[in-house]
């Protein structure tokens, strides 16, 4: 009689934790399309506005090409009745980009004191604050900037770099837009971020149209000085799209990807 044999095989796979942030990272900062869409709204009907752009917008729809979106509220000024409300939303493909615009713009057309502006735009590159500055220390920035093909190069240093600019859920941070003309070299606008205190990270944008450079960025701490900066718009031609220059703070009120 032949006796058989038994062989058992153990298999390893590197652990995967459920609150590594690695994978939602990746996929927010790596998104190569983003939609900066500026819509001019009375200050206080901003409640009804914010939940009328949630619920009609990418976060209950199964989209493969959404990957995160953000909704800026201006910052109160006294004597003001309309101010520039900004959502920036980050996709995978433009195809995804149209269909949310279509579906959410009629809804929020009621809020909008003017024409709403949007710029698409291309990542070129983005940049992460010093997490440090948040625990009690004053650098004001750790000479981080990565590319964003890989980042686990970021999440190898992370007592140094704020990974929350790339998490989905945080609120209440603040944010700022920024408009530089395009011939402004990349690498002067990256240098321009080492003298910020209390940056968590800004991604650089090209805008499709090209002559336009744009910059989202969040900060631990407002700035008072950048708080009173505002965008301004000037009138352009028939059935062009409008000069926009300036910059502008507020605060993150909404931060989320797909249910």
């Amino acid at each position: 009689m032949q006796a058989l044999a038994t062989v058992t095989v153990f298999v390893t796979f590197p652990p995967v934790l459920a609150d590594d942030p690695t994978w939602e990272i990746e996929n927010i900062i790596n998104a190569p399309i983003a939609t900066f869409t500026v819509y001019p709204i009375r200050i206080d009907s901003f409640v009804d506005f914010l939940n009328t752009a949630v619920s009609t917008g990418p976060y209950n729809l199964k989209l493969r090409g959404f990957a995160n979106e953000r909704i800026v509220e201006p910052l109160p000024e006294s004597g003001r009745e309309v101010a520039n409300v900004l959502i920036f939303t980050r996709y995978y493909d433009d195809g995804t980009a149209a269909k949310v615009h279509a579906a959410r713009d009629a809804a929020l057309r009621e809020f909008t004191q003017a024409p709403s502006t949007r710029f698409t735009a291309k990542l070129v590159s983005t940049t992460f604050g010093n997490w440090n500055w948040e625990l009690g220390g004053r650098e004001p920035f750790a000479q981080k900037s990565f590319s964003v093909a890989n980042m686990d190069d970021v999440l190898r240093e992370p007592a140094e770099v704020a990974v929350s600019f790339g998490k989905a859920g945080y609120v209440g941070q603040a944010a700022m837009v920024e408009f530089f003309d395009g011939s402004t070299p990349v690498s002067a606008l990256r240098e321009s971020f080492a003298k910020r205190e209390a940056l968590q990270g800004a991604s650089i944008y090209e805008a499709e149209a090209g002559g336009t450079y744009i910059v989202y960025s969040e900060y631990f701490q407002l700035d008072q000085e950048s708080a009173r900066s505002t965008i301004s718009f000037t009138a352009a031609e028939r059935d062009k799209r409008p000069e926009v220059a300036g910059s502008q703070f507020g605060i993150v009120a909404s931060n989320y990807q797909g249910r």
